[in-house]
């Protein structure tokens, strides 16, 4: 992980942890639906917090929050684009870059160019395949939607069987 507030040392970040979990646990209760996650949904996934005891749905609210409240720095823009290359393609990225719903959130602003790069990538095989090597624009076309199944490990086609389901599916239920 990369911490954002390197600057700041332990004592002032143990103080704005604690007013700002104050902040944060007042807000959860006087407005339920602030939250993404419904109670219970971070405990059952077992994300760690300190002495390895399970974080609590505020800590990780708040957690998300300081992302979101951080300033903008190139290694912060960085490290969220980089975040939506991992998120949506199976590319490799540099370690120490993980997929953080705070990092996420700041990196959505990222999908249309991560998006526009896939496509192009996946155009330059088209043309390849038609321009270079001749083959009919059939062809290019199932080699460039081959090529781009491997590039995001089918992420769309994920997408539309999940879709298919749950129109199609758990209608007894």
């Amino acid at each position: 992980n990369i911490p954002f507030d390197k600057d700041k040392n332990d004592d002032e970040k143990k103080a704005s942890t604690s007013s700002a979990s104050t902040s944060s646990t007042t807000s959860m209760t006087a407005s339920s639906s602030s939250s993404v996650l419904d109670k219970g949904v971070v405990e059952s996934r077992g994300m760690i917090g300190p002495n390895n005891t399970p974080k609590t749905r505020e800590e990780v609210t708040e957690e998300i929050q300081s992302f979101l409240d951080a300033p903008v720095t190139l290694e912060r823009e960085v490290r969220g684009f980089l975040s939506i290359v991992m998120f949506l393609t199976r590319l490799p990225v540099p370690k120490g870059i993980n997929i953080h719903p705070g990092v996420l959130m700041k990196g959505m602003v990222y999908l249309p160019t991560v998006g526009a790069v896939l496509g192009l990538m996946l155009a330059v095989v088209f043309d390849f395949g038609t321009v270079a090597l001749g083959l009919p624009p059939l062809v290019a076309a199932a080699m460039a939607t081959a090529t781009g199944w491997t590039l995001t490990g089918c992420f769309h086609e994920d997408g539309l069987c999940d879709s298919a389901d749950g129109i199609g599916g758990g209608w007894n239920r």
